[in-house]
């Protein structure tokens, strides 16, 4: 699929060639104008292609794509994103990066997109480092870490699909996914963020 858009700015016309229908395709919208060799005149205005500008923003977009969402939270449970940290609630999403930090007497219900679903309990640090997931045909890849706590896991389609794309990590091991149901505990491994 080719990405393609324009942007405006005013200008006096220049150029002579009046463009052709296929030179000014942006996006299925068809402009008539002149072709001013850096864009297309319109009325004053000069319509630039801004394409590479469109597929920079879709890369980060898709890289802050939603992993899941927060089920349930009871007492203290935050989310530190890109060096922000905002309350957690029922319905809060979760993105690939995220840190998924329990209190004292709390816990966090997450279902990720292939319906995996992740509980952990109190005074836990869960990362969700990455995670990839196609609805239609169940591959993806599931990337996360137990930095402290707890963590009970129940597998989703990711790991039905292709259980070695599942991966979750401690302070001290990596474990991949041979089963349906497991539980993490590292402990107070704190020193380890």
């Amino acid at each position: 699929m080719e990405v393609l858009a324009a942007r405006a700015e005013s200008t006096h016309a220049r150029g002579s060639s009046l463009a052709t229908a296929s030179d000014c395709r942006t996006g299925g919208a068809v402009f008539a104008g002149r072709d001013t060799g850096s864009g297309i005149e319109q009325g004053g205005v000069v319509w630039r292609p801004i394409g590479v500008l469109l597929l920079a923003w879709a890369s980060v977009a898709s890289a802050a794509e939603t992993a899941g969402f927060v089920k349930i939270a009871n007492g203290t449970v935050s989310i530190e994103r890109a060096g922000d940290r905002q309350a957690a609630t029922a319905g809060t999403p979760v993105l690939a990066g995220d840190r998924i930090v329990t209190g004292r007497d709390s816990s966090v219900g997450i279902t990720l997109r292939d319906n995996t679903l992740l509980s952990a309990g109190a005074d836990s640090v869960l990362v969700i480092d990455k995670f990839l997931f196609n609805s239609t045909t169940h591959a993806g890849e599931i990337d996360a870490s137990v930095k402290r706590g707890s963590v009970a896991v129940i597998s989703g389609k990711i790991a039905k699909q292709s259980p070695d794309t599942v991966r979750f990590r401690t302070p001290n091991a990596v474990l991949g996914v041979r089963g349906t149901a497991f539980v993490i505990d590292v402990g107070d491994a704190e020193a380890v963020q």
